[in-house]
């Protein structure tokens, strides 16, 4: 079992792409995307897309790089495999830090 203590090491992955947006009445744009998944949160991937100037994103087109996509779930399952998720997360220390005020 990994140390899922609070001062536990976080491990990361990270995968930056570009993606596809398509904007309400334009044309589509290419936007930057990042794909992140870390050891402290193994249920969770998270995605960002685009810059904070970006116009509001009405839906996302199948444009995101296939080989980023194929890479990415290959590398998370091999730094937490299926099934061992539950030994990457404390759930008795967040609510220990949660009802003590410490976060």
């Amino acid at each position: 079992m990994k140390d899922a203590s609070p001062g536990a090491a976080e491990e990361t992955i990270v995968v930056r792409t570009d993606i596809g947006v398509a904007v309400a009445d334009e044309p589509p744009v290419r936007l930057p995307a990042e794909l992140r998944y870390a050891t402290t949160e193994p249920y969770a991937v998270c995605l960002s897309v685009g810059a904070p100037s970006a116009p509001p994103v009405d839906r996302a087109s199948p444009a995101l790089s296939a080989a980023a996509v194929t890479a990415f779930p290959r590398r998370t399952g091999a730094l937490v495999p299926p099934g061992t998720e539950h030994e990457h997360i404390d759930p008795d220390g967040a609510v220990e830090r949660l009802t003590t005020g410490s976060e």
